[in-house]
């Protein structure tokens, strides 16, 4: 971790590398995590906003902010790359506002390595305008409960958000086997 002037630390990539390989073994061996991995997201991002309610300073809130409104930027132009730069980066700045250690290593490793996860996701919604228009509304559930310092809203909108995506997911995959079949 890197502490710069201000309060933001930030994760460097030190001990990513052998951390990052087991995940990526671990990735490689079960080709079908989704559902895991998205299990894991909701305890580590639901607890990352529940924290960063109580804990976030006004410099995690100022970033938090800009990651929002990057993210909606993001929405409005409709870049799959952008949107999942946008969406990664807002989850991140919502694990470094927690002020945990450990789940700020483990948000960014894991982030890093569900970036096709994500944009899989993105790609199959960014099609659909409702379901745009959902994920814009949960990240702003997430944001507005964390700015109000209100904890257990922040952990069941991150909640409602993860259990929205695989939702998505379950209909996305069953779209691409309708595709193939």
């Amino acid at each position: 971790l890197h502490t710069r002037h201000g309060g933001r630390t930030i994760v460097t990539d030190k001990l990513a590398a052998s951390f990052v390989d087991s995940w990526q073994d671990m990735l490689i061996k079960h080709p079908n995590i989704q559902v895991d991995i998205l299990d894991f997201r909701d305890m580590l991002e639901g607890q990352a906003a529940y924290f960063a309610s109580n804990r976030a300073t006004e410099v995690d809130l100022h970033n938090l902010e800009q990651a929002y409104n990057n993210l909606i930027k993001a929405y409005a132009v409709c870049e799959l790359k952008e949107m999942v730069e946008a969406d990664v980066a807002f989850h991140q700045t919502i694990a470094e506002a927690s002020h945990n250690v450990l789940i700020i290593h483990l948000s960014a490793t894991l982030l890093k390595l569900i970036n096709e996860h994500v944009t899989r996701n993105l790609k199959y919604l960014n099609g659909r305008l409702k379901d745009r228009s959902q994920l814009e509304d949960q990240h702003l559930a997430i944001w507005t409960a964390i700015k109000d310092r209100m904890p257990e809203k922040a952990l069941e909108a991150s909640k409602r958000h993860i259990d929205y995506v695989k939702v998505s997911m379950k209909a996305s995959a069953e779209d691409q086997e309708r595709i193939e079949s």
